[in-house]
């Protein structure tokens, strides 16, 4: 599932179907996905360049 913002999958307190601590757990929940995801972003993006470099370096010789 794709989003570009918390608020594409924030749960809807509106809808009154989910008490206000449940939102609040979730909206804590959906932050720390967010922040797992940019963190295994910037580590993939880590390993492509190592492996740009590798690459590099291999063509080199």
């Amino acid at each position: 599932m794709s989003a570009d913002s918390i608020d594409d999958i924030r749960p809807d307190p509106s809808l009154g179907h989910l008490p206000g601590k449940c939102v609040e757990t979730l909206d804590a929940a959906s932050w720390a996905c967010f922040d797992i995801e940019d963190m295994l972003r910037a580590k993939l993006q880590e390993f492509a360049d190592e492996i740009d470099a590798i690459e590099t370096l291999r063509s080199t010789f």
